[in-house]
């Protein structure tokens, strides 16, 4: 046998010697859960920013910049209470603090809003598209 010669044959000596290999790592990268909760939160902090700036934007007088940190507040509090009407859409959640500006913070319990709010066989943005619906209909544009 010459130097070079696989004496097992060339599909052998592979599978004997990936065999000596050490077994392989999931070559994947793992996020802690703690990264991935910083990140959702620098998330969803960037866009209560974005919502306080549009909201100034659509309603000056109502939020003046020199209430940014009541803005923000107001912002977030109507972003979990639109969640609780499975409201999560960014563009919905506008349309919700669009609501709130012209109707007032209560406008959800009012019962032209309850109703839509209240139902369980409407989804989020269904939802606001039938609240819009209602505000057209009485010559308010939304």
């Amino acid at each position: 046998m010459a130097f070079g010669d696989d004496p097992f044959g060339p599909r052998l000596s592979r599978i004997l010697w990936r065999a000596a290999l050490p077994p392989r790592r999931n070559r994947l990268l793992t996020v802690r859960p703690q990264a991935v909760e910083s990140l959702q939160q620098q998330r969803l902090d960037r866009a209560n920013e974005q919502l306080a700036d549009y909201a100034q934007a659509r309603f000056p007088k109502i939020f003046t910049p020199a209430h940014r940190a009541r803005t923000l507040q107001l912002v977030k509090t109507l972003r979990a209470r639109a969640s609780g009407y499975g409201i999560t859409r960014e563009d919905n959640v506008a349309n919700f603090v669009d609501l709130a500006a012209m109707y007032g913070i209560g406008f959800d319990k009012a019962p032209w809003a309850a109703d839509v709010l209240n139902n369980q066989k409407l989804h989020g943005p269904d939802k606001v598209s039938v609240l819009k619906r209602r505000m057209r209909k009485q010559g308010v544009k939304i």
